[in-house]
C-alpha cells in the first residue's frame, strides 16, 4: 500500500483536529514554479501570515504540496470501535451533536445514511463473506454512526463509551424508540 500525506492535507478529523491544526511548515510549488517554503518547526510562531494555513486548506488549487513537517500524537494503548443505528439521519446528528457538547473525546466519527449502508451490504453479499464483521449477516438498513474511542487505559475508553451509549439512549427515547442497537468491538478483528 501507499499513503500520501499530501492528499489528506484538506481534509479534518475529530479528534485531533483538522490537517491544518497538525502541519508545522510546508513546500509547494507554486504554478509559475517557484519553489515556496512556509510555517516553520517551531511549536508556535507569529511572524506574518499565515501562509501554511492557506496552502493546507486549497486543495491543491494554490500549487503543488511536495513537502510536509506534520506533529506526531502518540498511539493509543486502548482502541474500542462502536456502532449505533438510528431511525433518522437527524437523530444521528443529534446524537453526535451531544457528544460534542459533552465533550466525549471521539477519536472517529462516521455517519451513513440508511442508502450507504444497503449498498454496503449489497458489496458484502456479493464479496461472498455474508458478514460484515459484526458476527450478522447484514447491518440493518438505517442511519448508522460508526465511532472510534481511544485513550491510554482501559477505564477512560469505558468511560467515553459509556458516557456516548448514554447519549444515544437517551436520544432514542427521546424519539420514543426503545430499540437501540449499539454495539462495542475490543480486540483489532473485530473493529476489521
Amino acid at each position: 500500500r501507499c499513503y500520501t500525506i499530501g492528499g489528506m492535507v484538506g481534509t479534518t478529523a475529530v479528534k485531533y483536529g483538522t490537517m491544518r491544526s497538525n502541519i508545522h511548515s510546508l513546500t509547494t510549488i507554486l504554478p509559475n514554479g517557484t519553489i515556496a517554503h512556509c510555517g516553520s518547526n517551531t511549536l508556535k510562531s507569529s511572524a506574518g501570515y499565515d501562509v501554511t494555513s492557506l496552502m493546507t486548506g486549497s486543495e491543491g488549487t494554490l500549487g503543488i504540496i511536495t513537502s510536509i513537517a506534520v506533529k506526531l500524537h502518540p498511539i493509543p494503548t486502548h482502541v474500542v470501535a462502536a456502532i449505533c443505528s438510528f431511525d433518522t439521519v437527524q437523530e444521528a446528528a443529534n446524537a453526535v451533536t451531544m457528544m460534542k457538547m459533552c465533550d466525549v473525546p471521539v477519536a472517529r466519527c462516521e455517519l451513513l445514511d440508511g442508502t450507504s449502508v444497503a449498498a454496503f451490504n449489497n458489496y458484502v453479499s456479493r464479496q461472498g463473506s455474508g458478514s460484515s464483521g459484526s458476527g450478522e449477516s447484514s447491518m440493518p438498513v438505517k442511519p448508522t454512526l460508526f465511532l472510534e474511542f481511544t485513550g491510554h487505559s482501559e477505564t477512560s475508553v469505558q468511560e467515553q463509551v459509556d458516557a456516548t451509549k448514554a447519549i444515544c439512549s437517551s436520544n432514542e427515547e427521546k424519539n420514543n424508540n426503545q430499540d437501540l442497537s449499539f454495539k462495542i468491538a475490543t480486540s483489532e478483528s473485530e473493529r476489521k
